[in-house]
């Protein structure tokens, strides 16, 4: 069974590549699951030692289980396990038996954070494959910030403007990380609104399927929006730029943006 990870930072596209995506009829996808970071936390520790916040990591596949309406599998959820393999597998398991309830070969498992425990779950999964979505610094940015700032509950904090740029910078160094492994594709969010056609042929054939023209014509999204996700709303929409927060700040916000990812040019990162 395939099993696909798309990665990146937040507001970068990912659930817009996910409802292409997720319309393949090889595919089953899901809303965000956030179990990595649930199962580890902040703490490097933990991934260094294999080791598990237990009762975070049960609450998060429980919450999972239930925004897919698949509580009857909560039975699979390990009760004593300290160690990730055991958690990790369940995951996966989880994901696949639901997949193949639906007679898809394969998943698609979007959550951004992921990308940054890519190592973990290749450990344990090494069959994924990774999907990596880029978009420009200024917009990614000032959108995280604009919405953590309106939706503090749901983003779980108010964050700083610095911590938004400390996440951006973070994220690009480890996109870069895996450029030249086999089993990770690069997409870039402009050239992927520009010319869908020609991005999504090519991500099917990374992933080794039938690329169909219909995937361009409608998403997925029913089954991967939660509903107190407001900022996913406009997804559903024609594959188009989504208009972006900056100018929506204040001009030394703006400033402090864009002196900050001046040296971060996408076109030369991501060739």
């Amino acid at each position: 069974m395939k099993s696909v990870f798309i990665v990146g930072s937040p507001r970068s596209g990912t659930t817009l590549l996910q409802s292409i995506l997720g319309t393949h009829p090889d595919f089953h996808t899901f809303p965000e699951s956030h179990f990595f970071y649930s199962l580890y936390g902040s703490s490097r520790l933990r991934r260094r030692l294999g080791l598990v916040d237990r009762v975070r990591a049960h609450k998060a596949l429980e919450a999972f289980l239930n925004n897919i309406d698949a509580a009857e599998l909560k039975s699979e959820i390990p009760n004593s396990a300290w160690y990730e393999r055991k958690w990790i597998l369940t995951f996966k398991n989880i994901l696949g038996q639901i997949a193949k309830e639906q007679h898809k070969r394969g998943w698609i498992e979007k959550t951004p954070m992921h990308l940054h425990f890519i190592s973990q779950i290749s450990k344990y999964i090494p069959e994924s494959k990774f999907i990596h979505i880029v978009r420009d610094g200024k917009d990614t940015i000032a959108s995280v910030y604009y919405y953590a700032s309106q939706y503090p509950e749901q983003w779980g904090r108010n964050k700083s403007l610095e911590s938004c740029i400390g996440r951006w910078k973070l994220d690009i160094k480890i996109h870069q990380r895996y450029l030249s492994k086999n089993n990770h594709c690069f997409v870039k969010y402009n050239t992927l609104v520009d010319n869908p056609g020609k991005e999504i042929k090519k991500i099917c054939n990374f992933l080794s399927i039938d690329f169909q023209e219909n995937m361009l014509l409608r998403r997925n999204t029913g089954k991967i929006i939660l509903k107190k996700e407001f900022w996913k709303q406009t997804v559903g929409r024609d594959i188009t730029i989504q208009s972006g927060k900056l100018s929506l700040l204040k001009e030394e916000e703006q400033s402090l943006i864009q002196k900050s990812v001046a040296a971060y040019p996408l076109d030369i990162l991501f060739v």
